[in-house]
């Protein structure tokens, strides 16, 4: 059970690092919060890398919505596949 929080804070730092610049740090932080409380109130607590390929598709859906609600739709080409795979890097799955 002591290793479930680096797990949680590497999942939130890998966030972070891909909204930070396209949002304003706070935002980036405010979202991966956001994230980590959506994961673990539907996938259980606490997050575990033994678990993670079950948070991948709520972890893509958050990032893509994230995603398009930064750029819009039609500006930015975010495709869900690659959602899917920034979820698996920031869950270690990669």
């Amino acid at each position: 059970m002591g290793n479930t929080k680096p797990y949680e804070d590497r999942i939130r730092a890998s966030i972070i690092e891909q909204f930070d610049g396209l949002e304003t740090r706070d935002e980036a932080i405010r979202f991966a919060n956001y994230a980590i409380t959506a994961l673990k109130s539907t996938a259980g607590d606490p997050l575990t890398l033994d678990n993670a390929e079950q948070y991948v598709p709520l972890l893509a859906q958050l990032v893509h919505q994230e995603t398009h609600s930064i750029y819009g739709s039609g500006v930015f080409d975010y495709p869900k596949w690659k959602a899917a795979a920034d979820a698996r890097r920031h869950l270690g799955q990669n």
